[in-house]
């Protein structure tokens, strides 16, 4: 990888670079994926699948299903932590 090869979310998530330019790449690029699946989810809400963890935390949806299911996710998540 040369010097050239810096400043790409590519670079952050392939090759695990954590320089400051791929880090920054990584999070525009992370944040524009985010607004568009937030944006998807506005348009057509039914689209996605309520009721798991996964859509409270990747799609921000904030209806009572997926609250709950997110909330179970982290008291097993603590659980399980604990016992380890």
């Amino acid at each position: 990888m040369s010097a050239d090869d810096h400043g790409s979310a590519s670079t952050y998530s392939n090759w695990g670079c954590r320089c400051t330019p791929c880090k920054e790449a990584n999070r525009v690029t992370h944040r524009r994926v985010l607004a568009y699946l937030r944006a998807r989810r506005v348009v057509a809400p039914d689209s996605v699948g309520h009721g798991r963890a996964s859509t409270y935390t990747n799609w921000g949806c904030r209806c009572l299903p997926c609250t709950e299911a997110h909330r179970v996710y982290n008291l097993d998540l603590r659980a399980r932590q604990r016992s380890a």
